[in-house]
């Protein structure tokens, strides 16, 4: 029951992944925030936008076209 503690769940499939945040909404923004830039500098990748973004889990997520 730390305060600090976040959870995060993640699942891939080849070039596409998602990730699940227990957390505010301004934490998961900062967090895809930080990926984009990861994968940019690190990996040369780009993120497309129109596949991602910050969703309440209750509105749900396509992923893998589900």
């Amino acid at each position: 029951m730390d305060p600090g503690f976040r959870r995060l769940l993640y699942c891939r499939y080849a070039d596409d992944f998602v990730l699940g945040v227990i957390g505010s909404k301004q934490e998961a923004e900062t967090i895809m925030l930080e990926m984009q830039e990861f994968l940019r500098t690190e990996l040369a990748l780009e993120v497309a936008e129109e596949k991602s973004g910050v969703h309440h889990a209750t509105d749900g997520v396509e992923f893998l076209s589900y």
